[in-house]
Order: structure tokens, then C-alpha cells, then sequence
């Protein structure tokens, strides 16, 4: 029997093209949250930024409404209080500080038509409690610091949409008051937010510039290390647990716990060395490593 050729029409293109563009915001989102090589928490809100701005976009759509409807109920109730943690990395970007978080949550909030988000006061206020801990902490005084210069561009391997923040900045004519004028905090957030060359903006390294910028902002560069290191989401991590799970199945129950440690420890080193410990390994690939070390 011959098989006749099947062929999709235009309009079914069309649509597989839209649910294509719909679905590939929240693809991003979910490859980017499950990286290991980069941080992730300051690039949070920018993410939900862009889940916000696609509901917005297609819950007019008649085949998108129904879908749209429980996916913004699921992200809201999840989501529309971010973290504190999401919001204090992203003032810590240096091409957002406050005044793009700001903007970030107004649009968020625009988008899902609400406003229980994030209040901007109350962020800048935990930062600062936070700028006096970590003084104290490292035996710091909240002095004045004397402007160095303008900062400079660091290059890495991140990728993030900052495209509305180039829309909304505006120039700072003066440093910002408060409780610690003329300190780090104050100085960090009364300049203006870096900008970057376009073709530059995936390769921003955020780590590499509060390094280079230690000495001038000992304090921050200290809350930065700390606060960015923490990563977005859990997969990372779920994922050892998953594969121990699947090392030891019924089929290898008599694996002495040294053994699973040497095993887990290898599939680890062999995945950090080809840099792909964010993939999840094949259960195929790590028999082949255990018949390899004759241990099943």
C-alpha cells in the first residue's frame, strides 16, 4: 500500500508558527533558570518580564485564551511576589540598579493588570539593612567614597533581553538621599545604569565586574558575591538527586555507598570537564561508564 503524501496548508503553518512564538518565551526561561555557568537570579525579573509581556500579547487570541487563562492563575500565584532574593540581584546589575528593577515591576504589573507586586521602597530599604550587616560583618565603617570613573564592560557567556531598559533609563543628575549618603549604596544607585553595545549584551560577565570594582565597592561587591551566586531555580541541583535514583534501581540495589559516591563523583568530573553538567545524562551513558568499571 502506497502512502499518499500528506501536506499542511498555509493556515495550519501559520498557526503552528504562533504557538511556536508563544511557547518559546517560557523554552528560554526554562534552558536559561537551569543553567549552571552563570548567574541566573538577577536576570529573574527580566525573564518574568517577558512571560508577562507574552500573556499580555496572546490572551486575545481565541485559541490562546483558555490556556492563558490557567497559565497566568499558575504564574501568578507562584510569581507575582517575586522573591527578594530576584530583586535585590537585579538592583545589583549594574545596567539595571533600582531605577530598571522599578520599571521591570511596573511593567510586569501593567501586563498582568495587578498590583500586588513588588514595592520598590521596601527593596531598597532591605538593601540597605543588608549594606550595614555586611559592614559590620567585615568590620567596615559606612563612609564616604570618592568616585574612580565610569565603569567598564566586562565580557562573559550570559544571554538576557534588555532591550525595554535602553527605553526607560534616564540620566541621574545627582546622587540619591536616604540614611547612607554618599556611601557605596548610595553612590552605586545614584549613577547612572552601564549601557551596552548590542552586540555586547549576551557577553555581559556581572561577576567579573564586581570584581573589578572590589576595591571601590568592598561592601556590595561582598553582597553581590553572596547574593548572586544564588542560583534561580533548583533543577541543577534536583538533577543529582535524580540521577542517584536512577543509579541505584532494582537491578543494582547491592552497590556499597562508596561505590555510588565514586560513581556519581565520575559522572560529575566527566561532565565538568566537556562542560555539560547542566545536560542531564543518558541512563544508557552511565551504564556504559559502570560496565566500563566492571561494578554492576
Amino acid at each position: 500500500m502506497e502512502h499518499e503524501n500528506i501536506f499542511i496548508s498555509d493556515d495550519k503553518w501559520t498557526l503552528l508558527e504562533i504557538i511556536r512564538d508563544f511557547l518559546e518565551v517560557f523554552h528560554d526561561a526554562t534552558l536559561f533558570f537551569s543553567g549552571v555557568y552563570y548567574p541566573t537570579s538577577n536576570q529573574a525579573l527580566a525573564h518574568f518580564y517577558e512571560i508577562s509581556l507574552t500573556f499580555k500579547k496572546y490572551r486575545d487570541f481565541q485559541i490562546f485564551q483558555h490556556m492563558c487563562l490557567q497559565m497566568e492563575e499558575k504564574f501568578s500565584q507562584y510569581w507575582m511576589v517575586a522573591p527578594l532574593t530576584f530583586c535585590i540581584a537585579a538592583v545589583l546589575d549594574p545596567r539595571l540598579k533600582l531605577q530598571g528593577v522599578e520599571t521591570l515591576l511596573n511593567e510586569i504589573n501593567s501586563n498582568m493588570n495587578t498590583t500586588n507586586i513588588n514595592d520598590i521602597t521596601k527593596i531598597k530599604a532591605d538593601l540597605e539593612v543588608l549594606v550595614v550587616e555586611y559592614a559590620t560583618r567585615l568590620g567596615r565603617s559606612i563612609a564616604p567614597i570618592v568616585p574612580t570613573g565610569p565603569p567598564q564592560v566586562h565580557k562573559g557567556k550570559k544571554k538576557v533581553i534588555w532591550s525595554i531598559m535602553k527605553k526607560s533609563h534616564t540620566p541621574n543628575s545627582s546622587s540619591s538621599g536616604g540614611l547612607y549618603n554618599l556611601t557605596e549604596l548610595t553612590m552605586y544607585l545614584g549613577s547612572d545604569p552601564i549601557t551596552i553595545d548590542d552586540e555586547d549584551e549576551d557577553d555581559f560577565d556581572i561577576l567579573a565586574w564586581w570584581k573589578s570594582y572590589e576595591n571601590k565597592f568592598p561592601v556590595l561587591s561582598a553582597i553581590a558575591r553572596d547574593i548572586l551566586t544564588i542560583p534561580a531555580s533548583t533543577v541543577a541541583s534536583e538533577q543529582a538527586f535524580s540521577a542517584s535514583g536512577r543509579l541505584i534501581d532494582p537491578r543494582r540495589t547491592m552497590l556499597k555507598q562508596d561505590i555510588v559516591e565514586t560513581c556519581m563523583c565520575l559522572r560529575d568530573w566527566y561532565a565538568a570537564e566537556d562542560r555539560e553538567q547542566h545536560i542531564e545524562t543518558d541512563v544508557i551513558e552511565v551504564e556504559d561508564e559502570l560496565a566500563e568499571l566492571d561494578i554492576s
